[in-house]
């Protein structure tokens, strides 16, 4: 681990312990939204919303806006539908609380290390609310484990709830995430995995077929690529084809046919291969 990985992690604490006498919920699901900030060791996701509820009940414990401890570089307002402006006002009203630390603070009022939490990719909001907790439910393990593809890229919250429970997420201003919103969502998804467990076993083998037949396009494409490396050569310096297009055709076995997309490169090969997850942040933009 790099210095700045290590420096990162000095801030996590232990879920305190459980105390018989303040008895606290026994499962909770949980979301935050973040913000990249500027730190002394680098770019850095900090916690700007978080939201929890009540497992069981479906009861709200905390849905509340954190302000950051450090500089914002990008509050990823197409994602959290939250701006500089939004959390000054929030914060002028009393409606935010200081920090992380603060935020986290907030949870441990009704957690402790005995409750199960439960949520979307959990790994990144423990990250942020700088905990260390080992009771967890992840409804994207439960869904890598269904698959059982190493290779299988995490599926998105907005997607499973789509396909598994046919219920709509993420719905205003073009696809803006709503932490309480998604903090139920997971709730809902890992009950429904629970009572309709062949539901799940349904999905998770579409989806298989679905990753194996992208890992044979994207050896296709490459091996495209590799034939046509040798017809490929350098005028000032620059990569030129000299080809007819008759001869590119061939190379590909070129159809016309509109219908057919096995050979379409989707957006997540092209984010595969700059190398998604972030290797700094961390994000992955099919986890959220």
């Amino acid at each position: 681990m790099d210095g700045r990985k290590q420096n990162r992690y000095l801030k996590c604490s232990w879920t305190p312990a459980k105390d018989l006498r303040r008895p606290k919920r026994p499962a909770v699901a949980l979301d935050c939204e973040m913000a990249d900030v500027i730190g002394t060791d680098g770019l850095w996701s900090e916690v700007i919303k978080v939201s929890a509820v009540d497992f069981l009940s479906g009861e709200t414990l905390l849905n509340t806006l954190v302000f950051p401890t450090a500089k914002v570089k990008r509050w990823k307002t197409e994602i959290t539908g939250i701006t500089d402006k939004v959390m000054m006002e929030a914060r002028a009203r009393g409606q935010t609380v200081q920090g992380w630390a603060k935020a986290r603070s907030e949870l441990w009022q009704h957690i402790d290390a005995s409750t199960v939490l439960v949520g979307q990719s959990l790994h990144h909001d423990l990250e942020v609310l700088g905990m260390l907790h080992t009771r967890i439910v992840d409804s994207a393990i439960l869904a890598a484990k269904a698959i059982d593809l190493p290779s299988a890229r995490t599926v998105g919250l907005k997607r499973m709830c789509k396909e598994i429970m046919n219920m709509d997420i993420q719905c205003i201003n073009g696809g803006m995430h709503d932490c309480l919103e998604d903090a139920l969502a997971s709730r809902e998804l890992v009950l429904h995995f629970i009572h309709y467990p062949e539901k799940l076993q349904t999905w998770s083998l579409v989806k298989r077929e679905e990753e194996l037949e992208r890992k044979a396009r994207s050896q296709r494409q490459r091996k495209s690529k590799e034939a046509t490396a040798p017809y490929q050569n350098t005028w000032k310096g620059k990569s030129r084809v000299t080809d007819t297009w008759d001869d590119v055709n061939h190379l590909f076995d070129y159809d016309d046919n509109p219908e057919d997309d096995h050979e379409i490169l989707r957006w997540e090969d092209i984010a595969e291969d700059l190398g998604w997850p972030h290797p700094d942040t961390g994000y992955d933009p099919w986890s959220d």
